[in-house]
């Protein structure tokens, strides 16, 4: 008997957990069902730009004690050494319309972890039944309620299309990658991921990635050439 050790990357699980309850959010006729599955995809993909975030430091593969400190980089700023140091290339332009983007993600995902007391202005419709409705604000570039409560499937499909074109465009156009290169960087179960390791993406993906790529959804960063068998 032999002895396997690979190592688990969470990639995977939030992309399809992301992508799976996005379609629950579509499907649903019960509209809070609907709102509570928007806002669970919503929250995956956010987390997966941490999760992609974390791999590129990992690929870059220094010494633990370095590690440790660059690790507590903020999301952007990895995206932006790993360009720098690992690539020789120029780093990323916070003004950038992509980039702000990914920093309103990053605030999203900032005020689910860390709640805050927050201001609503209600207009009340009929005094004697109390039928009030209050209008959500909005962030500047993506346009998604900042209170996950008011997102809805087309919010949850907002952010996953800014994530997926950020990382897109991140591993294809900035760092000159293959698909099937940034694809293996990605699902990596080696424990300092590699761009040569020969690993397919699941078949949900594939099987979802035409009407995905219809949504606006950009997967070729981690599909390429692949087909559904």
């Amino acid at each position: 008997m032999t002895e396997k050790v690979t190592f688990e990357r969470s990639v995977n699980s939030l992309i399809e957990d992301s992508l799976r309850l996005l379609y629950m959010s579509k499907k649903s006729h019960d509209h809070d069902d609907s709102q509570l599955f928007a806002r669970s995809s919503g929250i995956y993909t956010m987390l997966l730009l941490e999760s992609v975030a974390n791999i590129c430091v990992e690929h870059i593969d220094f010494e633990r004690s370095v590690y440790k400190e660059v690790d507590r980089l903020p999301v952007i700023a990895k995206f932006d050494f790993y360009l720098r140091l690992k690539m020789g290339k120029e780093g990323l332009s916070r003004g950038d319309s992509a980039v702000q983007s990914m920093q309103e993600v990053k605030a999203l995902r900032d005020g689910m972890v860390h709640p805050k007391v927050q201001k609503f202005v209600w207009i009340v419709h009929d005094e004697e039944t109390q039928s009030m409705t209050s209008q959500a604000e909005l962030t500047a570039h993506l346009k998604v309620a900042k209170d996950l409560r008011f997102w809805e499937f087309e919010q949850a499909l907002e952010i996953m299309k800014a994530v997926h074109g950020f990382l897109n465009n991140f591993f294809l156009q900035r760092c000159g990658y293959l698909p099937k290169e940034s694809s293996a960087l990605l699902l990596s179960e080696e424990k300092v991921p590699s761009i040569h390791d020969d690993l397919e993406p699941t078949m949900f993906l594939l099987e979802c990635r035409e009407e995905l790529e219809a949504w606006g959804v950009k997967l070729e960063y981690l599909c390429g050439d692949y087909k559904v068998a």
